[in-house]
C-alpha cells in the first residue's frame, strides 16, 4: 500500500477512535445504575469493532463475588451457566483485574487469565480488557470474534482498555452518586435529631452507631407544655402548628447545646436522652443543664411564640430521669422507630406531667449526680401512674 494512502487510512482510523472515545465518554455519564452502563458500553464497544459477542460484568473487588453482569451475543443458557460457574470461581476472579498478556514491548492482547479466562474462552470470548481504575473497580469487558473476521490489532486492544477505563470512571461516579445521596438522606433523618456537630461524627464514622440495639444507662427528658388542651381549642390549627415549630426549634437547640439527641416529639411533648449517642462525662447534669436552658427560653420568648388569638401564657413543665433502658429500632419490618424503651422513660413523662408552669422535677439517681453543679429540694413523695408505691423526687431550684 502506497505511503500516503497508509497515512490516510491511519489518520482516519485515528480519527474514529477519538469520534469513539468522545461519543463513549458522552454517553455513560448521563446514564444513572451500574447495569445500565454495562448494558450501554457493551453496546457501544461492540459497536465500534462490529464483535458477533460480548460481556461485561462488575466483581466486589474483596470476595470476588459477581456483582452485575451484562451479555449480548450469548444465549441464555450460556449466560445462566456463565453466571454460575463464575460464583464458583469467585477466588479467581480477582486474578483478573488489572492482568496483561505482553507481545513484545507493548501491552497489545488482553486476556482473562485462569479458571475465568477458560470459562470466557469457552464461549468465544478471547479479548479482554480489565476495568482499571481504582481499588474499588473490579470487572471488564470480553468480546468475541468481529464479524468481518478480522483479528484485533493492537489499536484495537488500545481503544478498548480506554473504553474501558471510561466505563469504570462512570461505574464510579454513579456508586458516588449514590452514597452522596444516601449520605444526604442520612444527614437530613439525623439532624432532626442529633446536632450538626454529632451528624458529621456520624457520616464520618467517627461515632458508631448500634441500630441494633442495647441496654444503655442514659438521661430521659420529657418537657411538655401547660394547658396545651384549652390553647389548642383556642386558636387556629393552621396558627398552632406555626407556635409548635417555633416552639421546638428552640427546644431542640437547647438539647443539642447540651450534647442531647431529640427521640421523638408527642403532641406538644418532647422526648429528648443524653447518653444515647454521645458519651458524656455527666448525663444527669447535660440533661439538667438543658432543662434550664429550656425554660429560660421560654420565659424570654412566652410573648413572641404566643398565638393572638390565646391569652393563656405559654409555660412547661419538664421532668428528668435517669436509669437503664432499651436502645435501639423497635416497631414493625413495615415502620422501625430508633427509641429508648424502659422505666426509666415512663417515669420521666409521668413527672413532666405532674410538674407545675416552670418546674423541673428529677428522680433521686439524677439528683445523686448532679453533685453542687445545680441546688435542688426534696418534695414529698408522690404517686406515678403504673407504680405500686409512691416514688422520689426533687426539684431543681433555679
Amino acid at each position: 500500500m502506497p505511503r500516503d494512502a497508509r497515512s490516510q487510512r491511519e489518520l482516519e482510523k485515528r480519527i474514529f477512535h477519538l469520534k469513539t472515545v468522545y461519543d463513549v465518554s458522552q454517553g455513560l455519564p448521563i446514564l444513572r445504575g451500574t447495569e445500565a452502563i454495562l448494558k450501554n458500553l457493551l453496546l457501544m464497544v461492540m459497536g465500534t469493532f462490529g464483535s458477533m459477542a460480548g460481556l461485561t460484568f462488575l466483581a466486589d473487588p474483596k470476595s470476588g463475588r459477581l456483582q452485575a453482569l451484562s451479555g449480548r451475543g450469548l444465549t441464555e443458557g450460556a449466560m445462566k451457566s456463565l453466571t454460575a460457574d463464575l460464583a464458583e470461581a469467585e477466588k479467581d476472579i480477582s486474578a483478573c483485574f488489572g492482568s496483561v498478556v505482553e507481545q513484545g514491548e507493548e501491552e497489545s492482547y488482553f486476556a482473562a487469565p485462569g479458571e475465568v479466562g477458560k470459562l470466557l474462552a469457552a464461549l468465544g470470548l478471547t479479548t479482554w480488557a480489565p476495568f482499571r481504575l481504582n481499588d474499588e473497580i473490579h470487572g471488564g469487558i470480553a468480546l468475541g470474534a468481529k464479524l468481518s473476521g478480522e483479528a484485533y490489532t493492537a489499536d484495537d486492544h488500545e481503544l478498548l482498555g480506554t473504553l474501558a477505563a471510561q466505563g469504570a470512571m462512570a461505574v464510579e461516579n454513579t456508586r458516588l452518586l449514590e452514597r452522596m445521596k444516601q449520605e444526604e438522606i442520612a444527614r437530613v433523618n439525623f439532624a432532626r435529631y442529633l446536632s450538626p456537630h454529632v451528624v458529621d461524627q456520624v457520616l464520618n464514622n467517627n461515632l458508631q452507631v448500634n441500630l441494633g440495639g442495647e441496654r444503655k444507662t442514659v438521661t430521659v427528658l420529657f418537657a411538655d407544655i401547660r394547658d396545651f388542651t384549652t390553647l389548642a381549642e383556642t386558636c387556629p390549627p393552621d396558627h398552632l402548628v406555626t407556635f409548635l415549630n417555633k416552639y421546638f426549634t428552640s427546644m431542640a437547640a437547647c438539647i443539642f447545646e447540651s450534647q442531647g439527641s431529640i427521640d421523638k416529639y408527642i403532641g406538644d411533648a418532647v422526648m429528648a436522652v443524653f447518653g444515647s449517642f454521645i458519651p458524656l462525662e455527666n448525663t444527669p447534669q447535660a440533661a439538667v443543664q438543658a432543662a434550664v436552658l429550656m425554660m429560660q427560653i421560654v420565659s424570654e420568648r412566652c410573648e413572641e411564640w404566643r398565638p393572638q388569638q390565646s391569652a393563656l401564657p405559654i409555660r412547661i413543665g419538664i421532668g428528668i430521669t435517669t436509669g437503664e433502658v432499651f436502645l435501639g429500632n423497635i416497631g414493625s419490618p413495615e415502620q422501625m422507630e430508633f427509641t429508648v424503651i424502659g422505666d426509666v422513660v415512663n417515669v420521666a413523662s409521668r413527672f413532666s406531667g405532674v410538674a407545675r408552669p416552670g418546674q423541673i422535677l428529677v428522680d433521686r439517681e439524677t439528683m445523686s449526680r448532679l453533685g453542687d453543679a445545680f441546688r435542688y429540694q426534696e418534695l414529698p413523695h408522690t404517686h406515678v401512674k403504673g407504680k405500686a408505691q409512691k416514688v422520689e423526687v426533687f426539684e431543681i431550684v433555679p
